[in-house]
């Protein structure tokens, strides 16, 4: 086909017609994203309100933590208190109080105590006690025991406790009599 048309005004047709795809595309485009937007809308207002309710649920549970870690603390507390009432009750009081300062010095920063009962002394006046607890290393495990056998007269306990070299959970037993 014979193209008629002036070769000046050939490519101003050219140009307003890739202007106008240009103008039709950007059209497209944007009403893409707007369209895109407006869908993102709700799922944008469920995650503020999740992020909301989670933020209260973090709260909640850190002050719920709260209350059970005083709660728990309050027990033990009661507990203790009951246990030295009772000790107090005792005819040998003075002398249980005595034992438990002389276990409290031997104790290091190493040792923990978790538990210790004591038995009544027999007709033979020989009570008897068993401390439960932990030692960070074997040597400080050691050296309270030798402490305790400075004090006490017979500490016994299972030589394999002895195998582990850190973290020892012992569970030791005192015999002795009145002093």
């Amino acid at each position: 086909m014979v193209n008629l048309l002036p070769k000046l005004e050939r490519k101003k047709i050219d140009r307003e017609y890739k202007m106008r795809i240009a103008i039709i595309y950007l059209f497209f485009v944007s009403t893409a994203i707007f369209i895109g937007l407006i869908l993102l809308l709700p799922s944008y207002f469920i995650a503020d309100i999740n992020e909301k309710y989670a933020k209260k649920e973090i709260i909640d549970l850190e002050n719920s933590t709260e209350n059970t870690e005083r709660e728990e603390i309050n027990s033990m507390l009661r507990d203790t208190k009951e246990k030295l009432e009772l000790i107090a009750q005792t005819e040998d009081s003075r002398y249980i109080h005595s034992i438990i300062d002389e276990l409290s010095n031997a104790l290091s920063g190493e040792i923990l105590i978790s538990n210790m009962v004591y038995r009544e002394p027999n007709s033979e006046g020989a009570y008897s006690l068993s401390v439960e607890g932990v030692a960070k290393t074997r040597d400080s495990f050691i050296t309270f025991t030798k402490l305790l056998d400075e004090i006490f007269e017979d500490v016994v306990f299972p030589p394999q406790i002895l195998a582990s070299e850190k973290d020892i959970g012992f569970n030791l037993s005192i015999k002795s009599t009145h002093k």
